[in-house]
């Protein structure tokens, strides 16, 4: 048990008119302090674990998901990363209708942990939301400097841990933006539960 007053260090002893909590009696008399018990609150998990708990399996359900989650995790790590990003810029939005992209490219800071689909609905969110900048602009060959594309080995494939073979082929893929257009009521989904259980439905306005 916490005492009342250690636990919400404005209350004062002299606040004895404020009902703050059900008296709690000790062989019929009063305690000393006020005390909350906390115990049995322990064992109950978080929101936002239960959040976590209650979609750690979608993907098992999704035969498609290996590959769009390989393909999203390239995909954002060339739009996250800094070196990757300022070569994605220099080399594909260079152009005057390229740069007025920028700032869109720049904002991007989505990152991929594979087994939280919090983090995977924020990367789907945020990858879609450049869909028609990337299909615009994006050239493998003009990233890689008119080099042709290697293969998956060594560093000319893997230029600051992205996989250039994997994002060309993802970018060009009608069938990995529709896969990402799927996947993106769960992602919405899975964003306001997640926006519900971090707000205080008793102060703020969330309409979910």
């Amino acid at each position: 048990a916490v005492p009342i007053y250690s636990l919400f260090g404005f209350l004062r002893p002299s606040d004895d008119d404020m009902d703050w909590a059900p008296e709690m009696l000790d062989f019929g008399e009063r305690c000393a302090e006020p005390c909350v018990d906390f115990s049995k609150a322990i064992a109950i998990a978080g929101l936002l674990h239960i959040i976590h708990n209650s979609s750690s399996d979608l993907g098992k359900s999704m035969s498609c998901r290996d590959t769009v989650i390989q393909q999203l995790q390239h995909v954002s790590r060339l739009l996250r990363r800094r070196e990757s990003k300022t070569r994605l810029m220099e080399s594909c939005f260079n152009d005057p209708i390229g740069k007025h992209f920028h700032a869109e490219i720049k904002a991007f800071q989505c990152k991929l942990h594979t087994g939280r689909w919090g983090s995977v609905a924020a990367c789907i969110l945020g990858v879609l939301g450049l869909e028609t900048v990337l299909q615009y602009g994006w050239d493998a060959s003009k990233y890689k400097n008119g080099r042709v594309l290697a293969g998956h080995d060594g560093d000319e494939a893997n230029p600051f841990g992205v996989d250039i073979a994997v994002v060309d082929g993802a970018i060009k893929s009608e069938i990995f933006w529709a896969r990402l257009k799927m996947l993106e009521s769960l992602a919405v989904v899975l964003q306001k539960c997640l926006a519900w259980a971090e707000g205080c439905p008793c102060h703020s306005n969330l309409e979910l």
